[in-house]
């Protein structure tokens, strides 16, 4: 009878000591006015900023500061919750592959597959038809046959629905100045003073919001993706450290949000 209470002690202590072991992630909180940039100060409680981030690699919770040492080749951000419009936690997902990345994806009911089938072809058209020469001999400016082209190849994607559109707008610093709005279905160069200048972007308007797909590239005409986001709510995203996105700061080229 001892010995079998003596085994069951061990038993107890062996499950204490591997329970404290086991490492608990807890999403990181946003802490408002911690970051000076230009002049600002970066405050988390402006514009739909998140209220905190969660990071995983290969949809394994991990700290930020583990996220730092991540492959940055197959990103995704998921901004809120489908099932909670008040969640305000935006993830940061890392990959070690594409197809993990589109397995995940699937998971959730988000069609990545289908929005990389309209960048492949539209960065493909632009090679091939000369937008790309055109507008690297012209300063960055987009040919007016290339934009209507892509309208109208998303709208056929769509069913042939040109009403629905993303709405937000770009900014060159983490705080203040004015902002640029998201164009049509898609800016496929940034040209002058916003090309390699983005520092956050705000997708929604106020209450005005259309849930959906957002690729980043630090390319004109939708080449070298720096990640996809999928939005489920209003919220803005800071490209600096806070966020654990800095490496992703004042490198964007081109944005397509179909």
């Amino acid at each position: 009878m001892c010995k079998v209470k003596f085994f069951i002690s061990l038993l107890a202590v062996f499950f204490v000591v591997a329970g404290c072991g086991k490492k608990s992630v807890e999403p990181k909180e946003a802490i408002a006015t911690t970051v000076e940039h230009n002049g600002g100060v970066r405050d988390n409680e402006q514009d739909d900023a998140p209220s905190g981030y969660e990071y995983y690699i290969d949809d394994i919770a991990v700290t930020q500061e583990d996220a730092e040492t991540a492959n940055r080749e197959h990103v995704l951000l998921i901004a809120g919750s489908e099932s909670d419009p008040s969640n305000r936690i935006l993830q940061i997902r890392y990959y070690s592959s594409e197809e993990n990345k589109l397995t995940f994806a699937y998971s959730k009911n988000i069609p990545l597959k289908k929005y990389h089938a309209i960048e492949e072809h539209l960065a493909a058209y632009a090679i091939s038809s000369g937008a790309v020469q055109y507008a690297e001999d012209n300063d960055g400016e987009i040919p007016a046959w290339y934009t209507e082209y892509q309208e109208h190849y998303i709208a056929e994607q769509r069913g042939g629905r040109k009403d629905r559109a993303l709405l937000g707008f770009f900014f060159k610093d983490w705080v203040g100045g004015g902002g640029l709005p998201f164009s049509g279905t898609g800016t496929s160069a940034f040209c002058c003073t916003w090309n390699n200048n983005i520092s956050r972007y705000r997708i929604g308007i106020g209450t005005l919001w259309v849930y959906g797909w957002i690729g980043m590239y630090d390319s004109w005409f939708y080449q070298n993706r720096l990640y996809d986001m999928w939005g489920w709510t209003n919220m803005t995203v800071f490209f600096d450290s806070v966020a654990g996105l800095q490496w992703v700061n004042d490198r964007t080229s081109s944005v397509l949000h179909p």
